[in-house]
């Protein structure tokens, strides 16, 4: 079974492919654990260390303790060496991804292999030790950590694992996707949440613009019955002044 993947992969998954390849031992030995982003753990670092800067600056300024500067310019360092990092893994990542150009993921009978514009890598089976089911990357882990690591997309799960299937390789697979359900869950449902308020949101002009309708048409209905009520006392006034001319004329006539 070949497998095209001509599109260019988001940075969530570079980020994640590299986490794997700096943490490659703890994963071959622990298949079961969770993977992470290659920034958070320098992300989480520098948002310490600035945090822990701004404690122990305030307490030097207001206190006066010379005691206050040890871990002032410990921290420091560490806040310079993981913005550092930081922006070192950030760089790698660019790089993964400015990479532009067809590829292909190919699973035989007895080996699976990846084709770029570098060249071709192949993975013999009896050579895996893991088919790696994470959250944005589907991983092929070699026994031998000196052999190549093949990688591809998450979306492409459902064909990789009918492949396997085929080939009767299902004991390699490992599917860790329980391991990051409650946080797809939770997106999910942020995401209808939104939807939903948005919707709210679209339905009020409408609502209002009825009740508007609503007032213009009673207004108008009010309108027209003080017209009419105008009209009808008009013809009512008109009708009665005929008679007061009689009236003036039958008084009249007598005197003269």
């Amino acid at each position: 079974m070949k497998i095209n993947i001509s599109e260019t992969a988001e940075k969530k998954y570079y980020n994640e492919f590299y986490w794997i390849l700096l943490n490659y031992d703890e994963l071959r030995s622990e298949p079961r654990s969770r993977v992470h982003f290659a920034t958070t753990r320098p992300l989480v670092y520098s948002i310490i260390s600035i945090i822990m800067i701004i404690i122990f600056g305030t307490s030097l300024a207001i206190n006066g303790h010379l005691i206050n500067t040890y871990p002032l310019v410990f921290f420091s360092l560490v806040l310079i060496a993981s913005v550092s990092y930081l922006i070192y893994v950030t760089r790698i990542i660019n790089k993964y991804h400015n990479i532009k150009g067809k590829r292909s993921l190919q699973i035989a009978k007895y080996f699976v292999e990846v084709q770029n514009e570098s060249g071709k890598y192949r993975l013999l089976w009896r050579d895996t030790n893991y088919v790696l089911f994470n959250r944005y990357t589907i991983c092929f882990i070699p026994k031998d950590p000196t052999k190549i690591l093949i990688s591809t997309r998450i979306e492409y799960k459902k064909e990789i694992k009918k492949a396997l299937r085929a080939y009767s390789k299902r004991r390699f697979i490992i599917d860790n996707s329980d391991l990051y359900k409650r946080e797809i869950d939770a997106k999910k449902v942020a995401k209808t949440t939104k939807i939903e308020l948005e919707k709210g949101e679209d339905d009020k002009p409408k609502k209002t613009s009825k009740s508007a309708k609503s007032t213009k048409t009673t207004a108008v209905k009010k309108s027209t019955a003080k017209k009419t009520t105008t009209k009808t006392a008009t013809k009512k006034s008109t009708s009665k002044k005929p008679t007061a001319k009689k009236k003036t004329s039958t008084k009249t006539n007598p005197t003269e």
